[in-house]
């Protein structure tokens, strides 16, 4: 069976509403992306690598992703410390901002727990990660993970990498780039967006990205500008593929999670490269017409489905 390994961190979600009512959900980049990958390719094993407490909220966590059919068995529980927390308050277009509680977070303790409960990904066949994976650690286990996906990688799974760019989790510009490269070194497959290099490295195109991983030659690269076409680079093909722009926008929390998990488990089904990009695209725009980073099953539009149910490639 095909085997997911998503890394990263969980928190508590408080979506602010308009009339500024708070309900309480669950999320993070990376969890949102093995919750979608999970439902795009319902028949692998997905699991989640993070670190989270042993409180209520904790279990609240640990059940969402079981009942996602999520192997829960790498959800290592920190003793003395509680998940995060974040709140979100959207507005008139569906653009977000986000206000966060996550300095002693369980998950900034990650890759020493990893460390100490001796985890091992040797039957991993995918591992996705992010800037934000990277962000939250310090400079210490930001290596240890490295490292750690470096031996992954040795023995024989594919490294998958978005940017995900967000300037308050880091130090300064100067450490978010010098690790950004490091983890596009190792990866066999990256999701480098425009306006992600134009903060990080000032790029100010997509061929400027193409030129700036020429010596690190990653076997997949998806280039994302907005609703411009979705540009692919292998070393077998170049090529673009268009995106329908969404209208009715409402929340834009997680669209581009949904996106590189439609992607990547497509990928994973032998699907092409150009398939896939119509499937993550579609999926991302199910997402944004509903509120919340994790959309329910049931209002995933009949189109998306039909889309996924085509024939493989």
């Amino acid at each position: 069976m095909y085997h997911s390994v998503f890394i990263g961190e969980v928190m508590v979600e408080l979506p602010m509403t308009e009339s500024n009512n708070v309900t309480l959900n669950v999320a993070g980049d990376t969890f949102n992306s093995a919750i979608y990958f999970k439902r795009v390719f319902n028949e692998s094993q997905v699991s989640y690598l993070t670190a989270i407490g042993t409180d209520k909220f904790s279990q609240r966590i640990i059940h969402f992703a079981e009942e996602e059919g999520i192997d829960s068995s790498l959800m290592l529980k920190h003793r003395n410390r509680l998940p995060g927390l974040y709140a979100i308050e959207t507005d008139s277009q569906g653009e977000r901002s986000f206000h966060y509680w996550r300095d002693r977070s369980a998950a900034k303790d990650l890759m020493n727990l990893a460390f100490n409960h001796g985890v091992t990904l040797d039957n991993a066949d995918l591992i996705y990660f992010t800037g934000i994976t990277l962000a939250v650690l310090c400079a210490a286990q930001r290596q240890m993970l490295l490292d750690f996906l470096e031996e992954s990688k040795a023995k024989g799974a594919t490294i998958a990498f978005d940017p995900n760019y967000r300037p308050m989790l880091w130090e300064g510009l100067e450490d978010a780039v010098y690790w950004t490269q490091k983890a596009y070194s190792l990866s066999d497959i990256v999701f480098p967006g425009l306006e992600d290099h134009t903060a990080l490295f000032g790029h100010a195109s997509i061929p400027e990205i193409v030129d700036f991983f020429s010596s690190m030659s990653p076997q997949e690269m998806i280039l994302k500008d907005g609703v411009k076409p979705v540009r692919i680079v292998t070393p077998f093909e170049d090529t673009s593929v268009s995106i329908v722009p969404v209208t009715d926008v409402v929340d834009t929390t997680s669209a581009g999670d949904g996106f590189t998990a439609g992607y990547l488990a497509c990928r994973a089904k032998k699907m092409s490269v150009t398939h896939a990009v119509e499937v993550a695209a579609k999926l991302a725009g199910a997402i944004i017409r509903h509120p919340g980073a994790i959309i329910p099953r049931q209002v995933m539009d009949s189109d998306y489905v039909d889309l996924l149910s085509s024939s493989v490639d």
